[in-house]
C-alpha cells in the first residue's frame, strides 16, 4: 500500500479547492464572492455588467442580505449583455469606419 499526503488549497471566499496553489490563486482573483475581484467580462469598468451584478448579489447573500424576490438569470442576462455590446461595436464600426 502506498500512502501520499497532499496539500489542498482552498479559496478564501468560496468552497472551491484544488491541489495546486496557482490554480486557486487564479480562481480567487476572479471569484464572484471576492469583494475586490477583477471581472473577466468588463474588468470592473461597466456598472451594467451582469457578472458584476451577480457577484454583488452573491456577496450580499453571504453577508446576510436578502435573496432577491426576482431570480437573477445570469445566462439570460449575459446573452442580452453580449448582444448589446455587439450592437455598440457595429455602430462604432459604421460611424468611425
Amino acid at each position: 500500500m502506498t500512502i501520499k499526503e497532499k496539500k489542498v488549497y482552498y479559496c478564501d471566499f468560496c468552497k472551491k479547492h484544488t491541489l495546486t496553489s496557482n490554480s486557486i490563486m487564479g480562481h480567487e482573483k476572479h471569484c464572484t464572492l471576492n469583494p475586490d475581484r477583477v471581472c473577466r467580462v468588463c474588468d470592473n469598468k461597466d456598472d451594467d455588467c451582469p457578472m458584476c451584478k451577480f457577484s454583488k448579489i452573491r456577496i450580499s447573500i453571504k453577508n446576510g442580505g436578502e435573496i432577491p424576490k426576482e431570480p437573477f438569470e445570469l445566462e439570460k442576462e449575459m446573452k442580452k449583455y453580449w448582444e448589446e455590446q455587439t450592437e455598440k461595436e457595429i455602430e462604432n464600426e459604421i460611424i468611425y469606419g
